[in-house]
């Protein structure tokens, strides 16, 4: 027998190997393949290094390796490519996913007889890689879709075609083919293809095509399957869950599944771009499931120059704009996705965006850096948008940042970076919440001044520790990690909360603004208010209060005696409703909390925090009206 490895290294731990999966379910079906051909599927994670990897893959004497590569472990694959090429070099390697395809030249190793690159869709090319490797005399020119060195030069084949009838791929849940119960987190695809070619994104463009879709009931086996095999956490990789009305019939099974199973635990979906009423019902169907916390609001951009050039223009910015609403009237967290800096975006144009969404009310604002991925229309253009990467400082992946183009240089993008700091530190984390609102509602001074003036302050005081972290990694491109923004949060909510009610403090009270007395109480709210992201006991703030009384400290609670100016501040806010009302209790006992099981293991607790920002409607406070508030009583 011919023995192939299947490998996957992934950067979350305990992940199912889907696209192994696909794989070998569908070469299986030609029985000249079955015959011949054994397979072993292979899921192991980005830490396990390349030492580890090399010496289990060599250890397996495969005589194929085929290997998924992605942005997350390109440089990892590379270097244990190398290594095994050089143990193995009798064995054949085939590299494929969208880090490498269309990219031959650059990932087959100069010299490299036996080391090929799947270009689209693997399962066509890789039935006919190994039906023209078994032949008398293989020519590997025959197979579609296929780049590999000939006479020392790159020779690519003309495309295979796409799978419009994805009945053509057997399920790989159903085929019994992951046994390994380790499995934690698992891909669900019950479709193909993406109507929209935004710039920045791979799926429309790499299909360029319409949307195939597995069959409902297939599709409702693979979900049986995940939820009987106790998978903790599904991700739908369908570019636009809600995109057809079946969806909604599927989630409602996901639904049906978890409450005869007891899993998946949680869902994470792509929502469909121009349908807010059936995402809104599918949201609500996997709120009321437990399956979902919080609903991302994709908008990218709020530049009509930016969103023209990456061609999501036919998507309606109201599609957004009813989704937030309607998510906020049923009190359903969710926060608003940018990327900075897209084609045509400014620095002006980014930072009036941000205003404008503060001013909408968002509940987070989370910004991405853009990646320059490969196979994606900004990639193709890169020139003409006078697109400008560095690589992030990962030794695993292969990520390029961009830093300038054609609308923004190298400093302005700095610029644009610290900005997000100060949304994130000010705004997002509550630091001055409540102050910053006021600035802007009432003409005094608008987000971005105030935000700019965080940013002026922020470089000056590095004798606090978060300014440092900040400064550090804006320089050093560390803002990259999903985790960087949780760990400001963390920060400023938990383990340094008193020193950054300081920091806010000599901010706040250095700005032309602090005159206005509703604005010092208002600093006192952000003080008490901030929310907490463990399950811990409330602190008093790190600086003297004046007009915030604090009547009782208890362990997830705190009561405190309001003047009138600021009890007319919550009423603006929806908060409370009387103006009678003096005595407050805020309850932070919130949802989804875990205790900080290590308050040294900066990635678990960034992680964690990053995602608490995202549902930031279910970590604020809840206003509770005292009895004797309504007398007016103070102590």
């Amino acid at each position: 027998m011919t023995t192939v490895a299947l490998v996957e290294i992934h950067s979350w731990h305990s992940f199912l190997p889907l696209v192994s999966g696909y794989l070998q379910s569908y070469a299986r079906q030609d029985e000249a393949v079955a015959q011949r051909y054994e397979f072993e599927i292979l899921s192991r994670h980005t830490s396990d290094g390349r030492v580890n990897l090399v010496a289990e893959l060599a250890e397996l004497d495969s005589d194929i390796y085929a290997f998924s590569c992605y942005i997350w472990n390109g440089t990892l694959v590379r270097e244990v490519l190398e290594d095994l090429v050089r143990l193995r070099p009798d064995a054949q390697y085939l590299l494929g996913g969208p880090q490498v395809m269309n990219h031959g030249e650059d990932y087959i190793p100069a010299g490299a007889h036996n080391v090929a690159v799947c270009n689209g869709e693997g399962e066509i090319t890789f039935l006919e890689y190994l039906r023209e490797l078994a032949a008398e005399s293989p020519d590997l020119g025959r197979v579609p879709g296929l780049s590999f060195r000939r006479d020392g030069r790159v020779t690519t084949t003309l495309p295979a075609a796409r799978i419009k009838e994805l009945t053509e791929v057997p399920s790989p849940f159903v085929a019994n083919l992951f046994t390994d119960s380790t499995y934690h987190v698992a891909v669900l695809e019950t479709n193909r293809g993406c109507p929209f070619r935004c710039g920045f994104c791979y799926w429309g463009a790499a299909t360029n095509d319409k949307v195939h879709r597995f069959e409902i009931d297939r599709v409702k086996a693979d979900i049986e399957w995940i939820a009987r095999n106790n998978i903790y956490a599904v991700m739908i990789a369908d570019a636009n869950w809600g995109l057809s009305a079946r969806d909604i019939e599927l989630t409602e099974y996901i639904v049906e599944c978890k409450e005869k199973y007891g899993f998946p635990y949680w869902v994470t979906i792509q929502s469909a771009k121009n349908s807010p009423e059936r995402v809104s019902k599918i949201v609500d169907i996997l709120l009321r499931g437990g399956l979902i916390t919080r609903q991302p609001i994709s908008l990218q951009s709020v530049s009509d120059e930016a969103l023209t050039l990456i061609e999501r223009k036919n998507i309606k910015r109201e599609t957004y704009s009813e989704l937030q609403a309607d998510l906020r009237a049923r009190n359903i967290p969710s926060f608003i996705e940018l990327i900075w800096p897209l084609p045509g975006e400014t620095l002006a144009s980014y930072v009036d965006g941000i205003v404008q969404l503060c001013r909408t009310g968002a509940d987070m604002i989370n910004v991405y850096p853009q990646l320059l991925l490969h196979n994606t229309p900004i990639y193709e253009q890169r020139e003409i948008f006078g697109v400008v990467t560095e690589r992030v400082p990962n030794p695993v992946g292969e990520a390029e940042l961009v830093v300038r183009t054609k609308w923004v240089d190298r400093e302005q993008y700095d610029e644009g970076v610290w900005f997000w700091y100060a949304l994130l530190s000010l705004y997002d984390s509550r630091g001055l919440y409540f102050v910053s609102s006021y600035l802007d509602r009432n003409g005094i001074a608008p987000f971005d001044e105030v935000f700019k003036a965080a940013i002026a302050f922020f470089k000056q005081r590095q004798d606090f520790e978060l300014c440092r972290y900040i400064k550090h990694s804006v320089e050093t491109l560390d803002h990259y990690e999903y985790s960087n923004g949780g760990l400001v949060a963390h920060r400023i909510q938990h383990s340094m909360r008193q020193d950054n009610d300081r920091l806010m403090h000599e901010f706040a009270s250095s700005q032309p603004w602090w005159s206005d007395p509703t604005v010092r109480a208002l600093f006192e709210l952000d003080m008490v208010a901030r929310p907490y992201p463990y399950i811990e006991p409330v602190q008093e703030p790190g600086v003297p209060l004046k007009e915030v009384d604090i009547f009782e400290l208890g362990e997830h609670h705190l009561t405190v005696d309001l003047p009138p100016h600021l009890v007319a501040e919550l009423i603006e806010r929806k908060l409370l409703d009387d103006p009678a009302v003096r005595r407050v209790r805020l309850d932070f006992t919130g949802k989804n909390k875990q205790v900080c099981a290590d308050e040294d293991d900066a990635l678990a607790n960034g992680l964690y925090c990053a995602n608490l920002l995202e549902q930031m409607l279910d970590m604020l406070p809840e206003y509770q009206v005292c009895d004797a508030a309504l007398t007016g009583e103070t102590r």
